[in-house]
């Protein structure tokens, strides 16, 4: 069997099976029956054995997690981790990329689009897909909100006897006596990371974390810290994109600085509303981003839909990161508005405008989680945002849900592949990939970053100043694989520093 390491710091696990991490998943097509309101077996008989003579015996692996149990061959292994709502566990193989794996997981949304090539036939509450040479069975199970959903998933390659193993521990999946729950909602003192932003999420990125006393703290997610930028008033907002990183002072002054600069106030434009990325939103209801100037200095180009004045939005209250001519969101009035493939993704816009999305109620914000629009409903306290596809996006069109975010309910993130957070968030589109480790108590989520609860920051991507052989202190989290997953402290600047910002 394989040598697997398993590591844990500070509410981060991480694994490493051999030279490269593991994945997720389980399901089961056999539906328990029900009593006292939760599910159970109708008879208790012993488990059939599995292939090569594995019994799934008492002395098997249990998979526990969100109220659903699952037990697994003996010769399995579980993940540890302080997660109430996750539980991962993964099979011998000859090589980790086809290790059969099985995972139980809370989502705040159900499953999302399938990947274009993925085969899948429902019924009987499962999805059977086929991708490459894998595998795999997914099962939506009732979570404890209208639209949270625990999704049980299992994969392997389609050998006959590594899938007729998990075939048959699916066969003993029950729902326990005690139903999943959502995390409790905290209240966050001024020194928790309430809002991270990121250029691009790539490998190597600048990141930008505000805490709640409206201290700013920046750096590479390739680094080791996260150094406050001085020079800048208490920050409500923050925006970050490849030039420049910016903030949004209680006054409504926009503040920016360059790498090795220190920030100021761009006069320009007033009172802004709104930051989201390059892009803001003036006082008097214009979208606004920052363009290449002379002297380095950015011109404020007004944001107009396919470059089309009349398509102007005249009462913008926020706009989404990431918007250009070409495609992008902007809430008007506090009503969503969409221009694109975000409006209109299936379609070949002979026609290209913005459009109104067919969503009820007044909205203060809006956000992408793994491809789908999410908008933040006006109202106190911390009210679900509603997320949906954008119109035309495969089986899901019309797919909405509302979804508790993780800012007062500290959320769970897998680490997939080499650079990607899942997180309990998102819907759920993961199929052949393969989780490394996972991170609990998240409350903030700039891919490839999140922060968790203690003011934590992790980033996913390469060490900074380091080649492929040389080992660095992160590395033995994640078992020996370079660049998995690193922490960042949040610093005060060395004196001598002088006022730039990293």
């Amino acid at each position: 069997m394989t040598a697997i390491r398993v590591a844990s710091v500070r509410g981060l696990i991480l694994i490493a099976l051999g030279s490269t991490g593991l994945a997720a998943g389980c399901s089961s097509r056999a539906e328990p029956s029900r009593v006292d309101g939760r599910t159970q077996p109708d008879e208790a008989p012993s488990p059939p054995p599995s292939p090569d003579g594995v019994e799934l015996a008492a002395d098997g692996v249990e998979l526990a997690a969100a109220g659903v149990e699952l037990r697994l061959p003996a010769d399995w292994r579980r993940l540890e981790h302080d997660d109430p709502g996750f539980a991962l566990a993964f099979g011998p193989a000859t090589h980790p990329s086809f290790a059969p794996i099985c995972s139980i997981e809370l989502r705040r949304q159900g499953i999302g689009p399938l990947p274009t090539g993925a085969r899948s036939v429902v019924g009987d509450g499962s999805i059977d897909y086929s991708r490459g040479g894998l595998r795999g069975r997914m099962r939506e199970l009732p979570g404890p909100t209208a639209d949270s959903r625990v999704i049980v998933h299992c994969r392997a390659p389609r050998a006959a006897a590594q899938w007729q193993a998990i075939a048959t521990a699916l066969e003993t999946l029950t729902l326990a006596s005690e139903a999943p729950v959502l995390a409790p909602t905290v209240d966050l003192g001024a020194g928790e990371i309430v809002e991270l932003c990121t250029a691009t999420p790539k490998r190597r990125t600048q990141v930008c974390a505000r805490r709640g006393d409206g201290a700013v703290f920046c750096g590479s997610s390739g680094g080791d810290r996260l150094t406050r930028v001085e020079g800048l008033p208490p920050a409500t907002e923050l925006g970050c994109s490849p030039a420049r990183s910016c903030a949004r002072s209680d006054a409504g002054e926009l503040w920016c600085w360059a790498r090795d600069a220190a920030p100021a106030v761009e006069r320009e434009l007033g009172a802004i509303r709104s930051l989201a990325g390059g892009c803001v939103v003036t006082q008097a209801g214009r979208l606004r981003c920052a363009a290449p100037g002379s002297g380095g200095s950015p011109r404020w180009r007004e944001l107009l839909p396919h470059g089309d004045p009349d398509q102007a939005l005249g009462e913008a209250t926020a706009v989404l990161a990431g918007s250009d001519e070409d495609q992008g969101c902007a809430l008007d009035d506090g009503r969503p508005w969409c221009w694109g493939p975000m409006a209109s993704p299936s379609q070949a816009e002979a026609e290209p405008r913005v459009r109104p999305l067919d969503v009820d109620g007044a909205f203060v914000d809006l956000a992408r989680w793994a491809g789908r629009l999410c908008l933040r409903p006006a109202g106190s306290g911390s009210p679900p945002w509603l997320c949906r596809d954008p119109a035309g996006e495969g089986e899901s069109e019309g797919t909405t849900a509302r979804v508790d975010s993780c800012e007062r309910r500290p959320c769970g993130c897998s680490l997939i592949g080499a650079t990607r957070l899942s997180c309990e968030r998102d819907p759920f589109v993961r199929l052949d990939s393969r989780p490394l480790g996972r991170l609990a108590h998240v409350l903030a989520i700039a891919p490839p970053c999140a922060a968790a609860l203690g003011a934590r920051v992790y980033c996913r991507g390469p060490v900074d100043g380091r080649g492929r052989g040389t080992r660095a202190a992160d590395d033995e989290l994640a078992g020996g694989l370079p660049g998995v997953v690193h922490v960042l402290e949040l610093v005060e600047p060395s004196p001598g520093d002088g006022a730039a910002p990293p």
